[in-house]
């Protein structure tokens, strides 16, 4: 038997079987294999595994003992820092299960980190668990003091603080600033100040954040000799603490108007400190005097040698100066000059051409020519239609001129304040169609971004996106109007629009010289006089429904400009009534009243009217039908004249009861009729 073994193990040595073991460790006999003592940590595993099976992976962890405070700890931090905080929670309440015990700096993380998501309720509940507890230090009564504020309970977060400030709780100066801040959000500056002043008496130390929110507050507080009180607020904490750009820039807005020149030297002064300005700083030293167009370029030239970039509001100035100055030329030329230098550099920021085509934007929908607007967008037509949809947010378009609004019925023109309530979708049921004009979104857009943080400018962008789903849904009435026809419409309350030949022959009448003969001036306005023709219906081709226009000859110097693509509508300084109340610029309730007049002047069958609960917006519209009873346009006061002077339809076409036989089927077949007809009507499109 044991020789059969032999042979059988001999054999199995020679049939020529490599060996691995021999091949993997030579002649090592003793090879031990072992794994590697790194194994991923509680913290890892809990946040690469999937949620399906967090709360299973979490309840082993606290099971082995490997979930202890220290971990939850960084835990909550890293699904902060990915907010994630649907994952908090599931941890949280594995960790109650287990009676972990959550600590202060548990509370607090979980706080912020609802803070950051503005899940305000969870905050609160957390910070009414961490009291239940006795867990609530002054960290955690900070980020009570971020909740209020977020969630714009300004008053609440005034009576924490005072109440803290009573028991004498030790406080960071963080938890100030934010009760600041919370009060300059909701425009009670002059409550910030008093709850400073009662701080530092209480032996607060305020820092650098706090000095900068309590000149933001003097800043927008605007009262006289302001500019005193928070120039000596700046040079007090001088040698204190670290002056930023910040806290130059607040006192140096209150020195608006008059004392635009002590803001000028307050700024040589930051130089001279070697303070670096912020991209604020040169922008508020423009508005500091908007109207000086040689301080708006050279505030303009300052920041191109110091390599700062341009804001629209320093370029706003500057082309508003050139414009109310008739200086258009000289607009064309800077604006030509600006975007040169912005394609020297496309990949550096601080060239970007957005700030300046904004500006462009927001100058041509306040000019008071209507027509030498027209020829500069035309200009920078190509370079303004990839900034337009940014400007207002996806919902205005650039258009085409060539295009004319046809509408049927009843029509609404409605401002920038209607869009701001959320009742204004009713409206459907009582107008045909409802347009936007182009400048209201503009405003409302540039609001949001003035009043960033604050609950205004939320709720104002959150109408901006409700509005975005109305104009995307074909079956609203709603629509945008684009920004060549805002300015087209602008030229029908300051002039009326006629053909390209009579633009031709005023502008070769506008450049005569002044010492040619009389004779020969006769001559041309003849000539240009047979060829002045209006047009008496934009509905039609350019070719029918023309008449001449009786009056005398065109006047000398003149204001001549304008549109000359063919197949548009040219338009030209007329001698018709001006509706303009400054001379210097289009203010925004005249701007959609130039969309109404525009609507009815090419749909004179259709009913227009101009929703507004501003009284100055109806006021401007008193004003145009007593000038203009040709083109009349109907006032209706939001929401409470919308009932009455726009019945709904159901209103609108009551039913007869009549019991004359013959009557009821004329009564069935003019109810039929306005059905089809309505389905017949398109929503509100140009053509």
């Amino acid at each position: 038997m044991f020789l059969f073994c032999g042979l059988r193990l001999r054999n199995r040595k020679c049939d020529g079987v490599p060996n691995v073991g021999k091949l993997l460790y030579g002649k090592r006999k003793n090879a031990i294999h072992t794994t590697s003592k790194a194994k991923p940590s509680v913290v890892g595993l809990l946040m690469q595994v999937p949620e399906s099976e967090l709360r299973q992976a979490a309840w082993r962890a606290a099971n082995v003992k490997e979930l202890n405070k220290s971990t939850l700890s960084e835990v909550l931090k890293k699904y902060r820092a990915v907010n994630r905080l649907d994952r908090s929670e599931v941890v949280v309440a594995v960790a109650d299960e287990f009676s972990l015990g959550l600590t202060s700096s548990h509370y607090c993380t979980l706080m912020a980190h609802a803070n950051d998501n503005k899940d305000y309720q969870t905050a609160l509940r957390y910070w009414n668990r961490a009291c239940s507890e006795k867990k609530a230090n002054e960290k955690v009564h900070g980020a009570l003091l971020a909740t209020y504020r977020g969630a714009s309970r300004w008053k609440d977060a005034v009576q924490h603080y005072n109440a803290m400030l009573e028991d004498k709780i030790t406080l960071d100066p963080y938890a100030l600033h934010t009760v600041m801040n919370a009060c300059r959000r909701a425009n009670a500056c002059d409550v910030a100040i008093t709850t400073f002043s009662k701080a530092v008496r209480s032996g607060a130390s305020p820092n650098s954040a706090v000095y900068l929110e309590l000149l933001r507050c003097m800043q927008q507080l605007r009262k006289p000799n302001q500019w005193k009180m928070s120039l000596e607020v700046l040079c007090s904490i001088e040698g204190k603490v670290d002056l930023t750009a910040g806290h130059f820039n607040a006192t140096m807005a209150t020195m608006g108007g008059a004392l635009w020149s002590k803001g000028v030297e307050l700024f040589q002064t930051m130089k001279t400190k070697n303070v670096q300005p912020s991209k604020e700083t040169l922008s508020t030293l423009t508005l500091l005097n908007p109207n000086n167009l040689p301080h708006a370029v050279q505030c303009v030239a300052e920041a191109h040698r110091l390599g700062m970039p341009i804001t629209d509001a320093m370029y706003r100035a500057v082309l508003a100066n050139l414009f109310r100055l008739k200086l258009d030329h000289e607009a064309v030329r800077f604006t030509e000059r600006e975007f040169g230098k912005c394609n020297e550099d496309p990949g550096n920021p601080v060239n970007a051409s957005l700030s300046l085509s904004l500006a462009i934007i927001d100058g041509l929908l306040a000019h008071n020519r209507p027509q030498e607007a027209l020829l500069f967008f035309s200009t920078f037509e190509t370079r303004l239609g990839n900034v337009v949809g940014s400007a207002t947010r996806g919902l205005g378009t650039i258009g085409l001129r060539s295009q004319r609004w046809i509408v049927q019925g009843r029509v609404a023109v409605v401002d920038h304040n209607v869009l701001l309530d959320p009742r204004c979708e009713s409206l459907f049921s009582h107008y045909d169609s409802i347009l936007v004009p182009f400048s209201s979104i503009r405003l409302l857009v540039r609001r949001v971004r003035e009043l960033f943080g604050t609950l205004k400018g939320r709720y104002t962008k959150q109408r901006l996106k409700r509005l975005q789903e109305l104009t995307d849904d074909q079956s609203t009435p709603v629509r945008v109007l684009p920004m060549a026809h805002q300015l087209i419409a602008h030229t029908y309350i300051v002039d009326g629009p006629i053909t390209s030949e009579s633009v031709e022959c005023l502008r070769e009448t506008a450049r005569e010289k002044k010492d040619e003969d009389e004779q020969l001036r006769e001559e041309q306005r003849r000539l240009t006089e047979s060829f002045f023709i209006r047009k008496r219906d934009a509905l039609f081709s350019d070719d029918g429904f023309v008449a001449r226009v009786c009056g005398s000859s065109i006047n000398e110097g003149a204001d001549v400009a304008v549109v000359v693509k063919p197949g548009e509508t040219p338009v030209v300084s007329g001698s018709g009534p001006v509706v303009l109340n400054s001379p210097d610029r289009m203010s925004a309730p005249e701007r959609v009243l130039a969309v109404a007049v525009m609507l009815k002047s090419l749909n004179p069958d259709s009913n227009v009217h101009v929703v507004s609960p501003n009284p100055v917006q109806l006021q401007v519209v008193e004003k145009w039908n007593q000038m203009h009873p040709a083109i009349l346009l109907t006032m209706v006061r939001y929401p409470e004249e919308v009932t009455l002077k726009a019945p709904a339809e159901e209103q609108q076409q009551q039913p007869s009861f009549d019991r004359s036989n013959e009557e009821v089927p004329v009564t069935k077949k003019a109810s039929c009729d306005r059905v089809l007809w309505h389905e017949r009507r398109p929503l509100f499109f140009p053509s």
